[in-house]
């Protein structure tokens, strides 16, 4: 199967997602796009679709026929077959995944970083030439993803989603209203007004080094490390960014967002933070949102949280009766940031919401660049892995935070 066939399986995969998200964009809650415009769109992509389907379906058809000896050569990455449905052509997207799947472009990964990726052009596939690196095998990206959960806890509480390309949220500005009609009169209905907002990619990037001698040695498990170092140092610097980043070549961080609405921020009496204090906090937050509503602080916070006692000289901290779950206040799960600032004058101390309606985007597949000089003369090899991604806050009325006077 020669690289055209395998560009529009790319193709058209690319048109498919698009033609998914401009659904859930513009479609209304019964499915249907109401609007002209958007209905054009959707029929163009449809189109586009349709005439690759075609091409992919004749161009199988073509290449099936043809004797074996004059076929064209297939590259490693994409072994020739005849079952259109288990071929593993390169996918941006692979159930909401990113990344290179398929056993053999794995083993070839893994074989080329153990080597100095001395024939790796031939084998891997490379990103654009802009950004540079290779893509991750498919298991190896997802599995620093799931390790990225538990160096970040803002990827454990806020809504994580990844994309291709630059990604719109919709949000309604104004709320719908109910009224009564009377028998025969026409029902009269709200003219709601949204906006959108933008994820954008702000690109950041994390070293390893490792010894020669480490890569050298084939028993020695490189996913697992690469897993390790990797999701260790890029999942703290997600957390501070989410949190702290000042909008400026990086995500405007959440502290900053509230900082500058006044209408977030509950404050609480003094340095020493009393039951009331907490008790003021989570009924300040809107009723809808109490459902889904979790603490963050950092540990010294934490650490002075847990002394406090209700009116009974009861604790209202709940440790987790279940392993590897979140202690309760008040009902409510704890989470715990070393990026959260401490209990001092002007700070926010404590936040305390619905996280999911903070969304972290991901764009792109993460990537993979080795450094082949750095390390040279002390006979280490130094690895890049280069990340894009951006946080934002689509509902302002989500989250409340405990500031000190």
């Amino acid at each position: 199967m020669d690289f055209e066939l395998q560009d529009c399986f790319f193709q058209r995969e690319i048109l498919m997602d698009k033609a998914k998200n401009f659904l859930e964009q513009h479609a209304d809650i019964d499915g249907k796009l109401t609007s002209t415009k958007d209905q054009k769109i959707f029929a163009e992509l449809e189109k586009q679709i349709s005439g690759l389907t075609s091409t992919i379906n004749r161009e199988m058809y073509k290449d099936s026929a043809r004797p074996i000896y004059d076929r064209p050569n297939t590259p490693i990455l994409y072994p020739e077959i005849s079952n259109v449905n288990n071929f593993s052509e390169k996918k941006p997207v692979i159930n909401g995944q990113f990344g290179i799947s398929g056993s053999e472009y794995r083993q070839n990964f893994l074989n080329q970083v153990r080597s100095g990726f001395r024939t790796a052009a031939n084998i891997l596939q490379t990103s654009n030439p802009a950004d540079g690196g290779y893509l991750l095998p498919t298991e190896l990206h997802n599995e620093i993803v799931a390790a990225l959960k538990n160096e970040n806890v803002m990827r454990k509480i806020c809504r994580v989603i990844q994309t291709q390309s630059e990604y719109q949220i919709p949000l309604q500005q104004t709320a719908p209203t109910t009224n009564f009609v009377g028998e025969g009169q026409a029902i009269t209905l709200s003219n709601e007004t949204f906006k959108q907002v933008s994820l954008n990619a702000y690109k950041c990037a994390s070293g390893v080094s490792i010894s020669n001698e480490l890569l050298a040695d084939s028993a020695y498990d490189l996913e697992a490390h690469l897993t390790q170092e990797f999701s260790a140092s890029i999942g703290s610097f997600e957390e501070n960014a989410l949190l702290n980043g000042s909008g400026t070549n990086e995500p405007l961080g959440l502290l900053n967002v509230i900082a500058s609405d006044s209408a977030m921020v509950q404050v609480t009496a003094g340095a020493n933070i009393a039951s009331d204090d907490i008790l003021d906090l989570v009924y300040s937050l809107p009723a809808p949102y109490r459902k889904n509503a979790v603490f963050l602080m950092n540990d010294t916070t934490l650490a002075a949280i847990r002394k406090l006692k209700d009116g009974n000289l009861n604790y209202i901290w709940e440790n987790s009766m279940q392993l590897g779950e979140p202690s309760n206040l008040l009902g409510f799960p704890v989470y715990s940031s070393e990026h959260m600032p401490p209990i001092a004058s002007g700070n926010l101390a404590i936040l305390f919401g619905d996280f999911g309606k903070f969304i972290i985007g991901m764009r792109g597949n993460l990537r993979f660049r080795p450094l082949y000089e750095v390390g040279a003369l002390t006979d280490v090899t130094h690895f890049l892995m280069i990340e894009r991604f951006d946080g934002v806050l689509t509902d302002k009325n989500a989250i409340k935070a405990l500031k000190i006077k």
